[in-house]
């Protein structure tokens, strides 16, 4: 009889092993459930932010999830009065920052071109960062350096290891 016993033993520890090897049980943490949980889910989809007059911008993307206390898009696409498109791989939304990564590409109606991997734009102080490589292109004009810094409310454009190459008017 005791044999058995250690026999059902035996396969029960078994069959315990092998289901938390191929079940995958996290702990609960509720700090981490908090940070990362959830709420709402678009997939490809279009929003409009509209006042009673016009429309302000229009932000596409093939997905937007909203965390606790911020937007994680997939391919946005945004489009402002002064902006004819501003896209990039990845973005980060929250009530202070919009964070864009991977191919950063926005295109002005001056058709005025900026491109780089990563920008963080704060939302309170209209202030734009790229810490990387930039380059900006307009009208045949090109400009690359890096740690672009733009604050829209004071006019103040910085950068570091500036080059630029420049197509010259004739002057008659």
């Amino acid at each position: 009889m005791g044999s058995k016993i250690e026999y059902i033993v035996a396969l029960l520890a078994i069959i315990i092993v092998l289901f938390a090897k191929y079940v995958h049980i996290k702990p609960i943490n509720a700090d981490t459930q908090v940070a990362t949980s959830k709420s709402i889910e678009f997939k490809d989809f279009t929003a409009y932010d509209i006042n009673k007059s016009n429309i302000n911008s229009i932000i596409k993307g093939s997905s937007a999830i909203k965390y606790t206390n911020k937007w994680v898009l997939k391919e946005p696409n945004i489009v402002t009065k002064d902006i004819k498109k501003l896209k990039s791989k990845d973005a980060t939304y929250t009530d202070k920052y919009m964070i864009f990564k991977n191919s950063v590409v926005a295109i002005k109606t001056d058709g005025t071109i900026y491109k780089s991997n990563y920008a963080k734009y704060n939302l309170k102080t209209d202030e734009l960062f790229t810490p990387n490589k930039f380059q900006i292109v307009k009208k045949g004009d090109k400009v690359v350096g890096k740690e672009l810094y733009y604050n829209k409310k004071d006019k103040i454009t910085k950068a570091k290891d500036v080059n630029g190459s420049f197509k010259l008017k004739n002057s008659q």
